[in-house]
């Protein structure tokens, strides 16, 4: 992802070029072409920069039961739907083994397994589109399906084809060049399904047409004005046969799932190094942008031999590749921590649930002295993760590494929403890595679906408070319920100022998801110099309290707020049962105690954890020593050094009533968008606290 100010540094770069080399026009021509790029890096930079879409970062390792095979069968691409009642229909190509690999293209059928999970294991049921006679244009191979619910009717899409039915050593190329593009519809995916006399997609009459020769392999999805694009493999005439070539990849459009398809006759996937750069498309429609998964041939896209590549489009009929171009190469990895190399790995179909892609679906083979020995379908988890892996990469539904630092996290109908610091990719935080704001949302704590940056500091105005080159940490956000606006808070200095002067400052919404807007700053724990670190607790009254560290005797000190949660309400007051120099405070309550986790002061560095109780926030503070048990055995710091992490929030579990959840940072100045995070089980057990290291666990 590029950062905002990124933007503003290449065009004030092109700007001095171009008054360098002192370009031959005149002095209004200049200011104006100045002017005019000074006001696009202004808008630019005042926006948020959406991430690409990061496939690769999505994949998770394959469960066990996850792999569809059968002794009998070689199995290929394999496509999926759920029907009404939970059940999960497998659609696949199959052929007997005893006619060789090669017979894909001679006595190829789709078959129909179910399972009661998108994994498996899947129990094969019937045959979906059998032979139906070689006079018929698809009567004597059904092959590559892909299926979709449009309404409440499903549609199988399918190449069919008819010939000789001869299983021949090489490629028996009467089949492969009598390739068509079908359709099948049903109301129930147990079928029965419909098919038709003549093809959906048939070869172009033009003999220099790009589908001349044959049609296969075709991929839908309904567009964002509710027609449907099809995307489809092509082979014309224009080499030598009988292959032909070259092998490109055409759409075609119509209003109607079963067609008419207009074709739309410009190549897409291409590549100048190759007559053949890809095959096996998937498309699909995501927040206004087409994506597609391809196999890459060669390696042209990727640069990784042969693998599966990602691109992007804006309407469907001009396609790029992607910013994060590789989705696999040719290696599965196993929940049983193995890594597998496949001879190959294509047909990726996405299985959707909630509209997210959940599972990737690839056919896989392995070779032995040359031989395919076996084949079969693999259901790849995306994203869904059942389990919290403290300080390891954590990425959204994305698959983009998650980047809300120093955050807290509140619950609204259902929904966790994270709200964290927006690191700058690449910066450090000496150069000026806050960015502003990020949310993130989940209904199950595990899988973050990105909401983007919902405060971002202002690249347009240098005298706001949060201009370009503040310091933005440590955001909380609290609901009001009287003025129903959602009330940000978070450490502010300004910019070009250091850390001399400390400002909570604060933003609202009338969304958890804002975009909130920034209303002011107030000096917090009765000083000229304002306060660090700090939490905000809301009780169950509805009361607010500012918990804080005040500069810069680095005195701990608490104060409430007003009842509109905008500014402080009265006098701060000093906690001299708290240790000075007590950072990062996070405070949550249980049964009428009050719990409270700090740090020490060490910078950016990570020191002993320090927790307290009492029964009474303003005074009484109990202190309870270091509540960190273990090791981390990614960076090898123990609990004296809290993991490499150091405490940002408490979360009370709302699914399971009297769990908590202590969120760590590990801070990376150098690089702070790197940063990482340790959420680990608090356990609250006769007035202690415990935070023990666990490698993986689950609520």
């Amino acid at each position: 992802m590029i950062g905002q100010m990124d933007i503003f540094f290449l065009i004030m770069d092109f700007l001095r070029i171009l008054i360098c080399i002192k370009l031959k026009m005149n002095k209004n021509m200049l200011l104006r072409l100045i002017f005019i790029l000074l006001m696009f890096s202004s808008i630019m930079v005042g926006q948020d920069i959406v991430p690409s879409l990061n496939f690769r970062g999505m994949l998770q390792s394959v469960p066990q039961n996850a792999k569809f095979k059968d002794d009998n069968f070689f199995i290929w691409g394999g496509s999926m739907v759920k029907d009404d009642n939970g059940v999960y229909h497998l659609y696949y190509s199959r052929w007997e083994k005893k006619y060789g690999f090669g017979a894909w293209v001679t006595h190829s059928e789709i078959a129909h397994a179910i399972a009661m999970t998108p994994f498996g294991p899947f129990t094969h049921k019937d045959v979906a589109l059998p032979y139906r006679g070689k006079d018929i244009w698809d009567g004597m191979s059904t092959h590559n399906p892909t299926v979709h619910k449009f309404g409440s009717n499903y549609y199988l899409y399918y190449t069919g084809n008819t010939g000789d039915g001869k299983c021949t050593e090489e490629l028996n190329f009467t089949h492969r060049n009598h390739q068509r593009i079908g359709v099948a519809v049903a109301s129930n995916p147990n079928g029965p399904w419909k098919r038709f006399d003549h093809p959906l997609i048939d070869v172009s009459t033009d003999s220099v047409s790009a589908d001349a020769l044959m049609v296969s392999n075709p991929s839908v999805t309904v567009k964002s004005d509710g027609s449907y694009l099809m995307v489809y493999k092509a082979v014309g005439k224009q080499m030598p046969m009988p292959f032909g070539g070259p092998v490109v990849h055409l759409t075609a459009t119509s209003s109607s799932p079963t067609g008419p398809f207009i074709k739309q006759m410009n190549p897409i996937f291409l590549s100048k190094d190759s007559k053949f750069p890809a095959e096996d498309p998937f498309i699909w429609l995501q927040k206004g942008k087409y994506y597609a998964i391809v196999k890459d041939m060669q390696g042209n896209f990727t640069g990784k031999g042969r693998s599966l590549a990602l691109f992007e489009s804006k309407d469907g009929f001009t396609w790029d590749k992607s910013a994060n171009c590789l989705v696999s190469d040719l290696n599965v990895r196993w929940d049983n921590g193995k890594c597998e190399k496949m001879s190959h790995l294509e047909r990726p179909q996405l299985f959707f649930e909630d509209s997210i892609p959940s599972v990737l679906l690839l056919a896989a083979d392995k070779e032995v002295n040359g031989e395919i020995e076996s084949s079969y379908n693999i259901q790849i988890p995306l994203n869904r993760r059942k389990y919290f892996f403290p300080g390891q990469i954590w990425t959204d539904l994305n698959g983009n590494q998650i980047n809300a630092h120093g955050g807290g996290i509140i619950y609204v109908h259902g929904t966790y929403y994270w709200y964290g610091e927006h690191k700058l990719l690449g910066r450090s935080e000496k150069e000026g890595a806050d960015g502003g704001v990020h949310c993130y949302s989940s209904d199950d704590l595990y899988n973050w679906k990105d909401e983007g940056l919902i405060l971002s500091v202002d690249y347009q105005n240098s005298a706001s408070d949060i201009a370009a080159g503040c310091i933005l940490e440590r955001p909380k956000v609290i609901y009001n319920k009287k003025t129903k606006l959602y009330i940000m808070f978070f450490k502010l200095y300004l910019p070009k100022k250091g850390y001399d002067t400390g400002y909570v400052g604060v933003a609202t919404s009338m969304k958890p998801t804002g975009p909130f807007r920034y209303s002011h700053k107030f000096l917090g724990a009765g000083s000229l110099k304002g306060s660090g670190d700090f939490c905000m607790f809301q009780d169950e009254d509805g009361s607010v309290y500012h918990l804080t560290v005040r500069k810069p005797d680095k005195t701990f000190c608490i104060g409430r707020l007003r009842d509109d949660y905008l500014y402080p309400e009265g006098a701060y007051v000093e906690l001299s049962d708290i240790p000075q120099h007590t950072e990062a405070p996070a405070v949550v309550k249980k049964e009428n105690i009050y719990y409270m986790i700090g740090s020490g002061s060490s910078g950016w560095a990570p020191n002993t954890a320090r927790s307290f109780l009492t029964n009474d926030l303003w005074n009484g503070y109990k202190e309870l020593g270091n509540p960190c048990i273990g090791m981390n055995p990614l960076n090898g710091l123990s609990a004296e050094k809290t993991f490499g992490g150091q405490i940002s929030f408490i979360l009370p579990v709302r699914q399971a009533p009297g769990r908590y959840i202590a969120m760590f940072d590990i801070w990376k100045p150098e690089c702070a968008s790197d940063g990482l995070y340790i959420w680990l089980p608090l356990c609250m057990d006769n007035g202690r606290l415990v935070i023990e290291w666990k490698d993986q666990w689950s609520l």
